[in-house]
């Protein structure tokens, strides 16, 4: 749905089971992280990206062992329960065009969806950084083009 919405970071957090990338937003036309004083930073799309943003690096989800090990062989820990996966004192923001799930209707096999697939050769996209503050008019700023 179209709308103005705000949270945290630590809110975007999903405890799945078995540790795993998430909170993941699509088709996102602006977003500002900012800390307590409203300092922070806009990313605003041309015309829109997608984002994770959470107190947490993507290795902290990677388990090298057991099955999906065949998939990162470089990752440096072993998660096998949601309580292993402890909060960073940062703010991890993963900006991109979109990714495409790892399944579709279940776990073991159903393709994904035609809609939901990523089957170019090539992707283009762009995003804008700008430096925010308190006194700032955010939606004035999110809409300015270059």
């Amino acid at each position: 749905f179209v709308g103005l919405y705000e949270s945290t970071v630590a809110d975007q957090y999903v405890p799945y089971v078995r540790p795993q990338e998430n909170g993941y937003k699509t088709e996102t036309r602006w977003l500002t992280l900012t800390d307590d004083s409203g300092s922070g930073v806009l990313v605003a799309g041309i015309p829109d990206f997608s984002f994770g943003a959470l107190h947490n690096i993507h290795d902290d989800f990677e388990s090298p062992k057991g099955k999906l090990s065949m998939y990162r062989k470089d990752a440096k820990s072993a998660n096998t329960h949601t309580n292993d996966v402890k909060p960073r004192d940062l703010v991890n923001l993963n900006i991109d065009l979109g990714q495409m799930g790892v399944g579709g209707d279940d776990s073991w096999g159903a393709e994904i969806h035609k809609q939901y697939r990523l089957l170019g050769n090539k992707y283009e996209y762009s995003f804008r950084l700008r430096p925010v503050v308190k006194e700032d008019d955010i939606l004035k700023l999110a809409k300015e083009r270059l």
